[in-house]
């Protein structure tokens, strides 16, 4: 499957320090059961790329994109934002981040998107 998480507010908190709870061992568990894992972000492909080698995501990423580029549109979507969950399988909207460390809003898209296996 296609996977595209959301960067600000999704996989890191707001003030763009943290990394939220679960992100990496989602991102791994996802990339190790032959998904693509794509970040992506309305702040471009760079800002992706830039949290991804900050907090040692890249060996998971299949890619970055800047969030205008959705075509085709991924099998899952994952996001803080309503207006971007263009999954066509699945789409799972967590609160947005702000550095709880004990949040697990990603632990329930986990469980969702281990269903659709």
């Amino acid at each position: 499957m296609t996977i595209y998480l959301d960067v600000h507010g999704t996989l890191v908190a707001t003030d763009e320090a943290t990394l939220r709870p679960g992100a990496a061992e989602l991102l791994q568990a996802l990339h190790e059961a032959g998904h693509e894992v794509t970040l992506w972000s309305t702040g471009g492909s760079g800002y992706a790329s830039r949290f991804a080698r900050l907090f040692g995501l890249q060996p998971w990423v299949t890619e970055t994109l800047t969030k205008t580029s959705w075509q085709p549109a991924p099998d899952v979507c994952v996001d803080d934002s309503s207006k971007y969950l263009v999954g066509s399988r699945l789409n799972v909207k967590v609160t947005i981040y702000l550095g709880d460390p004990g949040d697990t809003e990603l632990l329930r898209a986990a469980e969702a998107i281990a269903a659709l296996d």
